[in-house]
């Protein structure tokens, strides 16, 4: 007995099932010169488009609408105070206009507090970039594409 099967469907996909492309982020948060009482780092990257700030104007921490945020790629790292760490947020979309938030966090018992809370410039997500965070002035710093 021979078994004969057909396909009716083509083997390429179209255009709206193309898979978005993904890559993982990679930064490196220097906090040396931050001396506060903090045990945790909790950094998202989010759509900038996505986020609304209270006042309409420049993305600060002050002045993000955190109710109002999209959903985001985020990693949350305990961290010793003083110290330089690489932390990594993945299957983030190449392409994404992104923006980083940053908060360092004081956690006791089931509250936390944040520390400090600072934005990244609006950047956008290559492929096999890093990227350096600095959390006195939260600036993206040139890409090193390795």
């Amino acid at each position: 007995m021979v078994l004969i099967c057909f396909s009716f469907f083509s083997c390429k996909f179209p255009e709206y099932y193309a898979r978005v492309e993904e890559v993982n982020i990679n930064f490196k948060i220097d906090l040396t010169n931050y001396t506060e009482n903090y045990n945790y780092l909790y950094a998202s990257i989010y759509d900038a488009s996505g986020i609304k700030t209270k006042n309409k104007g420049e993305f600060t921490y002050q002045n993000i609408d955190f109710d109002t945020l999209p959903n985001g790629y985020s990693v949350k790292k305990a961290v010793k105070v003083g110290e330089k760490l690489d932390l990594t947020i993945n299957n983030v979309p190449v392409g994404l206009n992104a923006i980083v938030v940053v908060e360092l966090l004081n956690n006791f018992g089931n509250t936390s507090t944040v520390v400090y809370g600072g934005v990244s410039d609006v950047f956008t997500i290559e492929n096999s970039s890093n990227y350096k965070i600095n959390l006195e002035n939260l600036t993206v710093l040139k890409k090193l594409v390795y």
